[in-house]
């Protein structure tokens, strides 16, 4: 909108130094593992 190039990450950054925000907890993927009895059954 002022055309002032900033990503949405570092004004996060910049608001959680200053106090205005508070982190919340970090999201953790779950990977799951997965075995065919034949490899390339899955296609």
């Amino acid at each position: 909108m002022l055309g002032i190039d900033l990503s949405h990450q570092k004004v996060y950054e910049v608001l959680v130094e200053e106090g205005i925000v508070t982190p919340g907890p970090k999201a953790r993927r779950v990977w799951k593992a997965f075995s065919r009895k034949h490899s390339n059954s899955f296609w």
